[in-house]
């Protein structure tokens, strides 16, 4: 586990959100494929995703994951719960070790070494941030933030593939929320969610590599 987040969080408690987010993960990136492949038995999963996605926001309060169903499929959101997206910045973006620099309109703008411009560029980012991090085994690694009018909260845009390793500071932006609050060990999201299934839709290669990511060694 990498420094920045065992300093603030138990290290049992970061692996345990660490296996909930990535069940939460593969079930909806299946979702929204049973959506693009209009599968007859979507009626009936539609209810049971809802009643999943609603145990993990139950668990984990300083987060929020909103399901919007659209034309080309089911759309989740990972909503963090901040009202700007320079809190986001301050409370977790800043704390996470490797970045380098962002850019309200696109990435790269400004980088940290350039400490006023660095920081001016933060404060523009009022609507959208991009920010991007060096890691030495991950290379750079982009984080992209909006703020959602509606939901009054600060949407984590996410790569499926990047956001379960835990090194990324997706991952790591979403940790820091997800435990921010505490959660409530009593809800087994992962025990749900293994019930809900999905499995017939995966390739062989899919289910090694989902299969690899649920195994205990990967979350050591």
């Amino acid at each position: 586990m990498t420094n920045d987040i065992s300093r603030i969080y138990d290290e049992g408690d970061v692996a345990h959100f660490h296996r909930d987010l990535i069940q939460l993960v593969r079930i909806a990136k299946e979702i929204d494929r049973f959506c693009e492949q209009r599968h007859s038995d979507i009626d009936r999963y539609i209810p049971k995703y809802n009643k999943f996605i609603n145990s993990f926001n139950n668990k984990y309060k300083g987060i929020t994951i909103k399901v919007k169903a659209g034309l080309e499929g089911i759309n989740t959101q990972f909503l963090l719960k901040e009202k700007s997206i320079r809190a986001v910045f301050d409370n977790a973006v800043s704390k996470i070790i490797g970045l380098k620099a962002v850019g309200a309109s696109k990435f790269n703008v400004a980088d940290i070494a350039n400490g006023n411009g660095f920081m001016k560029e933060v404060d523009k980012g009022k609507n959208k941030l991009h920010i991007t991090y060096y890691d030495p085994e991950l290379g750079m690694r982009n984080v992209f933030l909006t703020y959602d009018k509606q939901e009054n909260k600060v949407e984590l845009h996410y790569d499926d593939k990047q956001i379960v390793l835990e090194n990324s500071p997706e991952f790591k932006i979403a940790c820091l929320y997800a435990l921010r609050d505490g959660f409530d060990k009593k809800i087994k999201v992962y025990e749900e969610g293994s019930v809900l299934g999905f499995d017939d839709l995966l390739s062989e290669k899919e289910k090694v590599e989902w299969d690899d990511k649920m195994n205990p060694k990967f979350l050591e």
